[in-house]
């Protein structure tokens, strides 16, 4: 059983999603390992109405499914662990399943270029959790699910004055091995998606890649444990299946990476209150008011967290350029015209996109808008009823403040990368998600992912005549309506 404890002032909200190096790093041990997966991982509240019950967690889901595992590969900690192992966390209890054990000279040999103390954090997809309610959409919404969960990690460590960063280097099925999945099959087998590192801040800047030569020693452990089976039968989405396989990351000689591409800092000041006290309360808004309204200055510091930085989580934990731009349904934000808008936060310049757009598009700034912002107003007049027909025909998209449209860069960057990088665009739209629910909070609203939309629809109304740009995620924002039928419950009543 890992430690649990109760959301304390300290570290403040600004300081979490601010400039890295701010807070003292924590030192490596069970206390710090529990904060982490508690405040990435692990329950926020359980909810429950007329008899029934259920938990919520901290990093958001598609339908409240989570079909994300964790995995935690460490060295010796204090208090936690005499010897190196692999183990499946386990958020109902807080707690930590051992795999497996790893020799000392295997976890040495593993993390060779690493910083010392470095962790590791592995997950995985079950994709018929989702897809017995989704259907085909269900790979895209586990990929979805991935972003949120690499955006809490990344915020939960930098909760404890930690680095974290996405490890690249290793393909589909070398991650499945040092997690313990490979050769799984049936509905409830996990698709390995990714691995990050975690490190004290100030451990070695610009670490390497783990060593894949301590593979073999990996494919000889003595595994342990059988997942929990989610139900008696499914159905099979062949769909879904080919497009894991077309999907597989294989594996790369060398690191991927670029850097970041925005260095100043943010014009508006962030919410000063509990990093996790905000993180717990979160919620996905199941219907909004029509009523609530926004500050255009506090629209903008939501903008503006969903930019990359050097130095400011979560997107510093990706190895590749920003590649997502937002376009806006303003609904109702105080200082600014309803309409459309276009938030180019891939640092591209307007003048590179302009001919890909509707040619009547206006690409005016607003006055009030900070200088590093690069929020243009394409149409005036009510986007309501557009928001709504776009996000198949629901409310929630034309009652909030704004809703907003994930436009990625497709076709050419897929055919450069190749097919593995599908995923990694819907892993940075979940990671714009979490930073929106987050800051929806902090501004006393609610936010709320959609996965349901006619991406053709949208495209139409920005113009787009080809796939050089996708659309892959919805969300929106604005005042919740509360069902005062639901009570909520502590995450841990018993702890």
């Amino acid at each position: 059983m890992l430690d649990i404890e109760q959301p304390t002032r300290e570290p403040t909200y600004d300081k979490v999603l601010g400039v890295q190096g701010t807070i003292k790093p924590a030192a490596l041990g069970k206390r710090s390992v529990s904060r982490l997966l508690l405040d990435s991982m692990g329950l926020a509240a359980w909810k429950t109405a007329q008899g029934a019950s259920w938990p919520l967690r901290i990093n958001p889901s598609s339908g409240n499914l989570h079909p994300t595992e964790s995995y935690l590969l460490c060295g010796s900690v204090k208090e936690l662990s005499a010897t190196p192992m692999v183990c499946h966390y386990a958020p109902k209890e807080h707690s930590l399943e051992v795999r497996a054990e790893i020799s000392r000279e295997t976890w040495m040999k593993l993390t060779e270029e690493l910083p010392t103390d470095s962790i590791l954090i592995g997950l995985t997809s079950i994709h018929w959790r989702e897809s017995w309610k989704y259907g085909e959409r269900a790979y895209r919404y586990c990929q979805l699910d991935i972003g949120h969960a690499l955006a809490a990690l990344s915020l939960s460590a930098a909760a404890l004055g930690w680095k974290a960063r996405l490890v690249d280097k290793p393909g589909r099925d070398e991650l499945a091995t040092l997690l313990g999945v490979a050769g799984q099959t049936g509905y409830n087998a996990e698709e390995p998606d990714c691995l990050l590192v975690l490190h004290p801040n100030g451990k070695r800047d610009g670490i390497g890649s783990i060593n894949l030569d301590a593979l073999q020693e990996f494919e000889n452990l003595r595994w342990q444990g059988t997942a929990n089976s989610l139900s008696p039968s499914a159905d099979h989405w062949e769909r879904i299946d080919e497009v894991a396989r077309a999907a597989r990351k294989p594996r790369q000689q060398k690191e991927y990476t670029a850097p970041l591409l925005r260095t100043e800092e943010i014009s508006y000041p962030l919410y000063t209150g509990s990093f996790r006290e905000i993180i717990r309360q979160r919620r996905s808004a199941v219907a909004m008011d029509g009523t609530s309204s926004l500050p255009a200055s506090k629209l903008y510091r939501v903008l503006e967290r969903t930019v990359c930085r050097r130095k400011t989580p979560p997107f510093n934990v990706l190895t590749w350029p920003p590649c997502v731009d937002l376009a806006l349904f303003v609904h109702r934000v105080e200082g600014l015209d309803p309409g459309l808008y276009l938030l180019l936060r891939t640092g591209r310049k307007r003048e590179e996109l302009q001919h890909r757009f509707d040619a009547d598009f206006l690409w005016q700034k607003p006055e009030s808008c900070p200088v590093g912002l690069e929020l243009y107003l394409m149409a005036t007049g009510d986007a309501r009823e557009a928001a709504k027909k776009i996000s198949c025909f629901q409310d929630i998209a034309s009652e909030g403040c704004f809703s907003l449209g994930m436009l990625a860069e497709f076709s050419v960057l897929l055919e450069g990368k190749g097919p593995w990088f599908y995923p990694r665009l819907f892993w940075e739209c979940g990671m714009i998600g979490q930073v929106l629910y987050l800051e929806a909070e902090a501004a006393g609203l609610r936010g709320t992912g959609i996965g349901c939309y006619f991406d053709d629809a949208m495209h139409d109304l920005l113009g787009l005549r080809d796939d050089s740009c996708q659309d892959l995620y919805h969300f929106t924002v604005g005042g919740p309506v509360e069902d005062p039928r639901i009570t909520t419950l502590p995450a841990y009543p018993d702890k």
